[in-house]
């Protein structure tokens, strides 16, 4: 079984430096295809998503902006 690797990364990260993690990466025989990069913000949100199950959607109130200001 091959693992997958998630590197997380500052979103201020120039383009120049995560291509050198990911040449570092590679000389550590990680394969790419096996690799995911996230910036830091992206990271967040998928540890958002995957605390959210769905059951618990139903128990979400959006409030939209109106000019009554209600919940809808």
């Amino acid at each position: 079984m091959e693992a997958n690797y998630i590197v997380t990364v500052p979103g201020v990260w120039s383009d120049k430096v995560e291509y050198t993690t990911l040449r570092e990466t590679c000389l550590a025989h990680i394969l790419q295809s096996h690799l995911f990069m996230l910036a830091k913000v992206e990271e967040t949100a998928v540890c958002a998503i995957r605390t959210i199950q769905p059951n618990d959607l139903a128990d979400i109130k959006i409030k939209r902006q109106s000019h009554t200001d209600q919940e809808e």
